[in-house]
């Protein structure tokens, strides 16, 4: 699969053809393709969640960290403005949302019995992708997006609005140097024309 883009977290500032906002962005879309236009939208980013959109397949890309030692309601109330904003357009987002769920195939041991931050995280994630209808393209029988010392765990997640075809998805522990591995998805608009390969989250190149 030939990459258009990456959507990264925590990523190296210093990278060649990585957009970002400000100096300590915790989000970012690395552009790979000389012919792939991507627009940065500047007035709905922010450190944690970079905008951009990509204009030979008119498709919307959000690139977003919700830092584990910040409230995720902050996060998700920007992105719930985010997506207001852009209703009826394609969208694709790359998230390192740093909650466990089995809805993306964590363990049981990963969200329960844990405390009640992380028990809000789990309830204010899930809430959001199904009050706001996203497909949640992870797949139960890929790698686990991260492995730390402490294990492995599916924290990365990659959603769509349902006017979106995405496919192909999955995760590649080769990728990259990160804990976090990286997952390639191909997306397509459902009435046909250019499709893009686009990575959801990872951390460094992805």
């Amino acid at each position: 699969m030939v990459l258009d883009l990456v959507l990264v977290q925590e990523q190296y500032s210093g990278e060649p053809n990585l957009l970002q906002i400000g100096q300590h962005a915790k989000a970012g879309i690395l552009a790979c393709r000389s012919d792939t236009t991507i627009c940065v939208l500047a007035h709905l980013s922010t450190p944690h969640c970079l905008v951009g959109h990509v204009e030979p397949c008119d498709l919307h890309v959000l690139s977003c960290y919700f830092q584990y030692s910040e409230d995720i309601d902050r996060h998700l109330d920007h992105l719930d403005r985010v997506l207001n904003i852009l209703r009826g357009k394609r969208i694709l987002i790359g998230v390192d949302c740093n909650a466990h769920s089995p809805l993306w195939f964590c363990e049981r041991r990963q969200y329960t019995g844990r405390g009640p931050e992380v028990e809000h995280r789990r309830q204010r994630m899930e809430g959001f992708v199904l009050g706001r209808n996203l497909i949640i393209h992870n797949q139960e029988d890929q790698p686990c997006t991260f492995m730390g010392p402490t294990g492995e765990s599916n924290i990365d997640l990659t959603l769509s609005t349902k006017n979106l075809s995405v496919t192909e998805w999955t995760v590649n522990d080769q990728a990259c140097s990160s804990d976090h591995r990286s997952g390639a998805a191909a997306a397509r608009r459902h009435t046909g024309g250019r499709a893009c390969a686009l990575p959801g989250p990872g951390s460094g190149l992805g």
